[in-house]
């Protein structure tokens, strides 16, 4: 499957704000690299996307609503989460894992996050 084949996948079970999120949430956990030598993908692309797309419906039928609550998380502290620069993504990210209810949702995105990319 193609990434775009990944992202239609995924686009039947989440909505466009959300997916927007949850790929920026991946890849302000892992962040791209853009150096000469070894450049890299971030979470998203490098791995997260192809995890969900192929494993929804599946053994990660799971990871649907935390990927939404975290998702929801996200964009209850900056609406415009998907389009902030990557520091400020990152101190959304640090200030929803700091409440008791986004605890467990940042553990889940750290988790996948960890399944798709290594």
């Amino acid at each position: 499957m193609t990434d775009a084949d990944h992202h239609q996948s995924l686009a039947a079970l989440f909505d466009d704000e959300t997916l927007s999120t949850l790929e920026a949430a991946f890849d302000t956990l892992i962040p791209a690299t853009t150096e000469a030598t070894q450049p890299s993908a971030g979470g998203w692309l490098g791995g997260v996307q192809q995890l969900l797309a192929e494993h929804i419906p599946g053994f990660m039928d799971w990871a649907i609503e935390p990927l939404k609550a975290a998702a929801a998380a996200l964009l209850s502290q900056d609406p415009a989460f998907a389009t902030l620069p990557a520091n400020e993504r990152s101190a959304v990210v640090t200030a929803v894992e700091a409440t008791a209810q986004g605890q467990p949702l940042v553990e889940h995105l750290v988790t996948i996050a960890y399944q798709g990319y290594y």
